[in-house]
């Protein structure tokens, strides 16, 4: 084997690497959005009166803010 080829086989397994772990990253924050949109559902009851006039609780801000474009646009900035 060259030395080129040694160096191009390093190159791939490099890149493979990076690939596994951003994409390891997508699916964490993926199962972490949609593990916060299953809580903030616990807390929406829209008949109850006390619920539609007392604000949104704190599961519902951060499922929005996560569920939000920004938050994923940042996550790839963040890993690439």
């Amino acid at each position: 084997m060259t030395g080129n080829q040694r160096h191009d086989r390093s190159r791939v397994a490099r890149l493979v690497e990076i690939l596994a772990k951003a994409l390891a990253a997508g699916a964490g924050f993926g199962a972490a959005t949609s593990l916060v949109n299953a809580i903030s559902h616990g807390y929406a009851d829209l008949e109850s009166r006390t619920y539609t006039t007392s604000g949104w609780s704190v599961a519902e801000i951060m499922s929005t803010l996560l569920d939000s474009g920004w938050a994923w646009a940042g996550l790839a900035i963040a890993v690439g």
